[in-house]
């Protein structure tokens, strides 16, 4: 990769950047847990929603396939899954448009932390 110095800052030319791939920060977007009618339980940073409620764009989005213990999904964003490791959970995407919502539930950090820890659900 070519750069150049100018006032000892260093530059890149733009031909030279991989700009398919968007940096968005998550640092200021509320962790959700969504429920939708047919696509399941999703987990994740909401990065957008419609204006009816009914869809919504999540960041880093994990698929809550099935969830050990948790009765309900306001357990899920309120508290900790007691048994993570028998829960299955996809990996992440990037990115995922999700259509039917029904519920959103913005989570706490301790149900964060326990989300994350669920390992990559391999069949």
């Amino acid at each position: 990769m070519e750069t150049i110095k100018i006032n000892d800052i260093e530059y890149v030319k733009l031909s030279d950047v991989n700009t398919s791939q968007k940096a968005v920060s998550t640092d200021w977007l509320p962790y959700v847990v969504v429920r939708t009618y047919s696509a399941w339980v999703h987990a994740w940073y909401l990065q957008s929603q419609s204006k009816d409620k009914t869809s919504c764009i999540l960041l880093n989005s994990r698929r809550l396939r099935y969830r050990e213990w948790a009765f309900t999904l306001s357990a899920i964003a309120k508290d900790w899954l007691e048994k993570p490791q028998s829960c299955k959970f996809s990996c992440e995407v990037d990115e995922i448009e999700l259509v039917g919502c029904i519920e959103y539930i913005k989570t706490t950090k301790k149900a964060f932390t326990s989300i994350t820890t669920v390992p990559v659900w391999k069949q």
